[in-house]
This record gives C-alpha cells, sequence and structure tokens, in this order.
C-alpha cells in the first residue's frame, strides 16, 4: 500500500521600533517540513512490486530589516530594506525492486540577497511622482549522488544570478473616484538548477 505523511510547521517574529517620522521593522521567519512518501506501484494483481520509498526535508529561514518613514512634513514618504533568504532541502529516493537496488541523494541550497528603496514625492495636489530600485543576488547550488550494488555517481552545480530592478511611477488623482497614472518597471526571477535528470 502507498504511504503520505508530512509534517510541517515554522514560526514568524516581528520587532518594531518607532522614532518621531520613521519606524524600523525586523521580521524573521522559520519554516520547515519532513515527509516520508512510499509507492508500491501494483496496479494489476499480478504485477511484481516496484515501488518506491521517497523522504525529503526542508528547512527555510529570512530576514527582513525594513526603514520606513516621511520627509520635509510628509511630502515625501519612502520604504527601504534588506532581505535574506536561506533554504536547504535534502531529499533521498529508494527503489528496493529496481535492478541494483538503487538510492537517489539530493541536496539543494539556496539563498538571496537584496537591497531596496521607494519612494513617493507629491509634487502638488493630486500629482505625485514615485520611484524604487532593487537589488537582488540570488546564488543555488545542487548536488546529487547515486548508489547502488552495480554504479554509483555523484554530480554537483553551483550558479547566481543578479540583477538591479527600477521601477517609476506619475500618479494624477483627478478626483476622489478616478486616478490616471502612468508606470514603468523592470521585474527579476532567479535561474534553477535542474536535478530531475
Amino acid at each position: 500500500a502507498s504511504t503520505n505523511d508530512m509534517q510541517a510547521g515554522g514560526i514568524t517574529v516581528q520587532g518594531r521600533v518607532d522614532f518621531s517620522d520613521f519606524e524600523f521593522k525586523s521580521i524573521s521567519a522559520y519554516r520547515g517540513f519532513n515527509q516520508a512518501y512510499s509507492n508500491d506501484n501494483r496496479f494489476r494483481s499480478d504485477q511484481a512490486y516496484a515501488g518506491s520509498n521517497y523522504t525529503a526535508d526542508d528547512k527555510t529561514f529570512t530576514q527582513e530589516f525594513q526603514l520606513t518613514g516621511s520627509l520635509f512634513n510628509d511630502r515625501v514618504t519612502f520604504v527601504s530594506g534588506l532581505f535574506y533568504l536561506n533554504s536547504l532541502t535534502h531529499s533521498t529516493i529508494n527503489q528496493p525492486a529496481s535492478a541494483g537496488n538503487p538510492t537517489w541523494y539530493t541536496r539543494q541550497l539556496a539563498t538571496s540577497e537584496a537591497a531596496y528603496v521607494d519612494a513617493t514625492v507629491d509634487l502638488f495636489a493630486g500629482l505625485s511622482l514615485s520611484g524604487g530600485l532593487r537589488y537582488t543576488h540570488d546564488e543555488k547550488e545542487a548536488e546529487q549522488a547515486r548508489r547502488s550494488t552495480t554504479t554509483n555517481f555523484r554530480g554537483e552545480g553551483k550558479e547566481s544570478w543578479s540583477d538591479t530592478s527600477p521601477r517609476v511611477s506619475l500618479d494624477w488623482k483627478i478626483n476622489d473616484d478616478l486616478l490616471a497614472y502612468i508606470s514603468w518597471g523592470k521585474g527579476f526571477k532567479g535561474g534553477a538548477l535542474n536535478t530531475n535528470e
């Protein structure tokens, strides 16, 4: 029979310090899960056992420091911060009925670091200009090994990606029910390492 058991949990801690025109905030979070899965693959009563056992363990930690505030009698408002992520995953797949009784081991580590700032300036009644900038550096590394009674191998890879993403917009609040705006921005998504081949 097939089984699937997962345990997951996490915690988030926030701290805040208020000043006259500024606010400093710290956000710390941890998430993790453990999973055990088995599948016997017996789709017909005469089919021999050809299943697999899978276990996985994941731990993810994030930390963000954020500073928000206003300047020049609230004509300028801003948000800025630093962000960090560390995610580590281990997984094992065992196929006891396959030739050589192979076991696959996979380890993946992902880290991300970012710094950002975004500000809005009230030019005059109803018209405001906003702009922001975010720098991101992502890094991923993966390791995979296969062990069996007939063959053994191990492979690993590492790659990183960096980008600076700008944003700018002009908003015009014509009245309480009507807003016109023009906006331009650039997004970023880091790459991935494939461990499924």
